[in-house]
């Protein structure tokens, strides 16, 4: 398996910046359920689109994710972090590969 998703670090603390520092506004811990369009609405006109419910998204922490994949019978080959390509000093993605034994 080969996951590659958005850090949940940016995710999870809605970073903001004035210019010279980046402030992480958010609850890494936390467990806040969020409503938000769907990301297939860009699929649809905008009057079609407007009729959608929000969805409900939940930011899991990169420990959550890795439990998850190690309690999948799956195991850990690689966990990579890559930078955000605008705040370079800050995780923008990850990269994680796993294999299952026989």
């Amino acid at each position: 398996m080969i996951l590659h998703e958005f850090h949940p670090l940016m995710s999870k603390c809605n970073p903001q910046d004035d210019g010279d520092r980046l402030y992480l506004l958010g609850d890494y811990f936390g467990d806040e359920v969020h409503r938000k369009p769907a990301p297939t609405r860009v699929n649809f006109d905008a009057d079609d689109a407007s009729d959608f419910p929000l969805g409900r998204v939940i930011y899991w922490q990169l420990g959550e994710a890795v439990t998850a994949v190690c309690d999948g019978g799956l195991v850990i080959e690689s966990l990579t972090e890559n930078p955000h390509p605008e705040r370079t000093r800050f995780p923008g993605t990850f990269t994680l590969v796993a294999t299952k034994n026989p």
